[in-house]
């Protein structure tokens, strides 16, 4: 998410509570808020101003996926749970008088408020991780409500796994597409037993694989790339591109039902 420098001055005092819109924040509040997403600041007697501190830090999250999951915090209910003489329907109708001339809204998805291009909920980010790869995945994971389908030709890794059943026990419906080869069929994992997995055979006379590598986040968020779900992936050179829109999103959906149903 990236926005300009005039609405980064004005959703400052959203940040810190300011405008009255918004739970106050004190300086060493605001300093547990961005090191939560990163950071590893102190706070300390001749601390810059609070608004100039959220400035700075909303400043260096331009234009990454932080930002947008820094202000999503902001604007959730959690963050208002304590505040009942604040209106947390009220706040985003000021903040998206802001954002809405960026391209961007507040937009109710369940319970909670997220963050959509203002024209389409077609939201479309990409970001791509070469490190601490892994994490990203468990990360995008633990964020899924609804279904969680993966296609994906090794899975080996037991903490990955753990979350799916967790993810599965949540009510998230979780399908697994994986190879019917002896890498999966001696990783040790329960394939089929905690949630629904199909064993993709090889076909052909080259014995031609399902060779993906790609999740699909309830119909929004996708990851992909070369990243097998293996112990031995952790100490590869890999990369995964993590992409949120609901029109590829639904691409690769196409592409995990027809692999699926094939035969």
């Amino acid at each position: 998410m990236k926005i300009s420098e005039y609405a980064l001055g004005e959703l400052k005092s959203f940040v810190t509570g300011d405008n009255g819109f918004t739970p106050y924040l004190s300086g060493r509040k605001l300093v547990a808020l961005f090191n939560s997403f990163g950071n590893d600041d102190k706070y300390y007697s001749d601390f810059p101003s609070r608004n100039d501190y959220a400035l700075e830090k909303l400043t260096k999250l331009n234009g990454t996926r932080k930002l947008r999951e820094v202000l999503e915090m902001i604007f959730s209910k959690r963050h208002f749970r304590h505040h009942n003489e604040l209106n947390l329907e009220k706040a985003v109708e000021e903040v998206n008088s802001i954002i809405e001339d960026e391209g961007f809204k507040f937009n109710k998805l369940g319970n909670s408020y997220r963050i959509i291009l203002k024209e389409a909920a077609d939201f479309k980010t990409s970001e791509i991780y070469f490190d601490a790869i892994e994490e990203q995945i468990k990360e995008e994971l633990a964020k899924a409500k609804y279904i969680i389908w993966a296609a994906v030709a090794w899975f080996t890794d037991k903490e990955i796994y753990n979350l799916l059943v967790r993810k599965r026990i949540e009510g998230v419906n979780v399908q697994l597409l994986i190879i019917n080869d002896e890498i999966n069929e001696n990783s040790g994992l329960n394939f089929g037993k905690d949630f629904w997995v199909r064993k993709v055979p090889k076909k052909g006379l080259f014995e031609n694989l399902m060779h993906h590598k790609f999740c699909i986040i309830d119909l929004k968020t996708v990851i992909h790339g070369t990243y097998n779900w293996t112990n031995k992936a952790r100490f590869n050179n890999e990369t995964i591109d993590i992409e949120n829109g609901r029109e590829n999103a639904e691409k690769f959906a196409d592409e995990f039902i027809k692999l699926k149903t094939s035969k």
